[in-house]
């Protein structure tokens, strides 16, 4: 008999396996196309190769951006060139936030039906401790869907490339004014994805225990919002601060790379926790809180001299 506990492991195990499929198909092709044009164009694609290995992400999402028309007028500055990226990126963005939607739902149904014909035998506890055993997998769930890398890479390929070598676009002021309205924008999409994981964890505990585990579902809710600033502060402060790609989009900074690379390494630590606690959340919480703070002041301070173009 399958327990509500293995269940929700089954489902985590099957959501990252989701994305590590769609990953391996998306590199697929872009593999097989990348061998296409160089049979064609050989001596021509030194800059589309580097393009392809550095920015995969970014440039997929370029592939599906659309021009719509929009009324900008009341926008100026930094806050138009914004806007208008955002804007023709819409359509691409919704559309990775719907499928991310429909496969948390249709898992989140599944254990929904699954705990109305399966009740758990100590009811609260029971639920209270699956729900804490699942919580150290979040962290390594939050680091995959994340729109922040996909975002941050397409932002520097359509539109920073093109700016970064005027001035005005290097003040302090411009630089603050943009980071915080392309924070606010990446922690939307994500907001979104997580919120609707949070519902079915909510809708989950309702089936399950009713009521009593309301009080327990704000430790669940300070995690999620913590890990979903966390993620999409991360990206792109590590962008702003090291900038690391050049005209040619070749990464020359190596530690753009061992900073995801820790991230990651992290993500993989926490697969190891068998149970958190509320050391544990709170922890982590604090940590993520004083990260965005820290690095918000570092960013008004050193961006303007590292947010730049790199030869």
């Amino acid at each position: 008999m399958f327990s509500v506990g293995s269940i929700v492991n089954l489902a985590i195990s099957a959501i990252l396996m989701t994305h590590f499929i769609k990953s391996t198909k998306m590199m697929n092709f872009v593999n097989s196309q990348f061998q296409s044009s160089t049979q064609l164009f050989s001596d021509e694609d030194t800059v589309y190769k580097t393009k392809q290995k550095n920015f995969v992400e970014g440039q997929n999402l370029s592939k599906s951006m659309r021009i719509e028309d929009e009324d900008f007028s009341h926008l100026s500055g930094t806050d138009y060139i914004n806007a208008l990226f955002f804007r023709r990126l819409k359509c691409v963005l919704n559309r990775g936030v719907y499928i991310k939607v429909a496969i948390i739902s249709a898992i989140g149904m599944g254990l929904t039906l699954f705990a109305l014909f399966f009740p758990l035998p100590n009811g609260e506890t029971s639920f209270e401790t699956v729900l804490y055993n699942a919580i150290p997998f979040l962290f390594y769930i939050f680091f995959f869907i994340s729109v922040g890398r996909n975002v941050v890479q397409s932002m520097f390929v359509n539109c920073d490339v093109s700016v970064l070598s005027y001035p005005f676009y290097r003040q302090k002021q411009v630089i603050i004014s943009s980071f915080f309205y392309r924070l606010k924008r990446i922690f939307i999409y994500n907001g979104a994805v997580n919120a609707i994981l949070f519902f079915w964890i909510v809708v989950l505990s309702i089936v399950v225990v009713g009521t009593k585990a309301i009080s327990f579902l704000w430790v669940i809710l300070l995690i999620m919002l913590s890990l979903t600033l966390l993620f999409s502060f991360h990206e792109l402060f590590i962008y702003y601060i090291l900038q690391p790609f050049t005209t040619n989009f070749q990464v020359v900074n190596p530690v753009y790379k061992w900073a995801n690379g820790l991230f990651y390494i992290f993500a993989i630590i926490n697969l190891q926790i068998d149970s958190a606690d509320m050391i544990y959340v709170v922890s982590l919480a604090d940590v993520s809180l004083l990260y965005v703070i820290i690095g918000s002041i570092v960013i008004s301070r050193v961006a303007p001299k590292t947010f730049k173009l790199k030869n």
